[in-house]
């Protein structure tokens, strides 16, 4: 897959780089995106040539990291590759090198996941999106911050506590963590343990997708950080969960609950919006609802 490979280690080395050779942290955050972007047209090429299709990382066959190339995967790249180079316009060197490393960390894990299809892979990426999101919330050690870190690392914990034990109901019952071989097995199952390991997968994802009724942690994390990382938390972090659902909603059929949710966040988040009196909070509440 060296389309995902491109971009991820592009952003993994931009980030060690930019730690470790400080005066050439924004151009070493250049070269990242250059990187991600070069494997985003790869990955658009293969995509025309040969469509849609699954890779395994490792040896192991069916027994490795699952990936998967799709329109899903592109337009998820093409965003992080996107706000990546928005947000490095405007942050030029203004911040220090510890900033930079997070930052490109940041997109690596956005960009890897824009590519997983491995279950257990997924659950590793969001936990890792989120660290770091958390140490970007709280970077200017303002206690409100602080705060809002620590509000938005006990409500990720604990979504992502309830994707593991959804996750555990479903390997026991399925035997596979790629869902392309997942989806084979569960062809035709409707036993309660998948029913139910699905059910709070699609709940923790929720969570860090700020679904309505799910998202209250929002306004103050978005509202609280500073402008850079709102951005990415809107764009790219809190689109983390919504990737893990549609990777999902291939093991079962979630048409009528996805519309449902979608219909009550959209309508929901531009009621709040609308309510809102501080400008921060209102984008907030309408990237909840976008």
């Amino acid at each position: 897959m060296i389309p995902l490979l491109a971009g991820t280690a592009g952003y993994m080395v931009a980030g060690t780089l930019s730690k470790t050779f400080v005066r050439h942290r924004y151009w070493f955050s250049l070269a990242g995106w250059l990187a991600a972007l070069g494997g985003l047209v790869r990955g658009v090429l293969l995509y025309s040539d040969r469509g849609a299709h699954v890779a395994h990382l490792g040896e192991w066959g069916v027994l490795g990291i699952e990936f998967k190339l799709d329109l899903t995967t592109l337009l998820f790249a093409a965003l992080v590759v996107s706000l990546n180079l928005f947000t490095l316009l405007y942050l030029r060197t203004e911040r220090q090198s510890t900033y930079y490393m997070l930052y490109n960390f940041l997109f690596a894990a956005s960009y890897s996941l824009a590519f997983s299809n491995d279950l257990f892979n997924i659950y590793v990426t969001i936990e890792l999106l989120s660290l770091i999101s958390i140490l970007l919330i709280g970077y200017e050690r303002k206690a409100y911050q602080i705060y809002a870190g620590i509000k938005y690392l006990v409500i990720s914990s604990l979504a992502m506590s309830l994707y593991l034990i959804g996750l555990g109901l479903l390997y026991r019952v399925g035997g596979q963590l790629g869902i392309s071989e997942m989806a084979s097995v569960l062809s035709g199952s409707s036993s309660t343990a998948v029913n139910v390991g699905v059910g709070l997968m699609i709940t923790g994802l929720a969570v860090k997708g700020g679904i309505f009724l799910f998202s209250m942690w929002l306004p103050d994390v978005y509202s609280y950080s500073g402008v850079v990382v709102s951005v990415l938390l809107a764009g790219v972090a809190s689109k983390a969960g919504l990737i893990g659902i549609i990777r999902i909603s291939t093991l079962v059929t979630l048409n009528d609950l996805l519309i449902g949710l979608g219909v009550l966040t959209g309508v929901s988040g531009a009621i709040f919006a609308v309510l809102s009196k501080k400008p921060k909070r209102l984008l907030a509440f309408s990237s909840m609802s976008q």
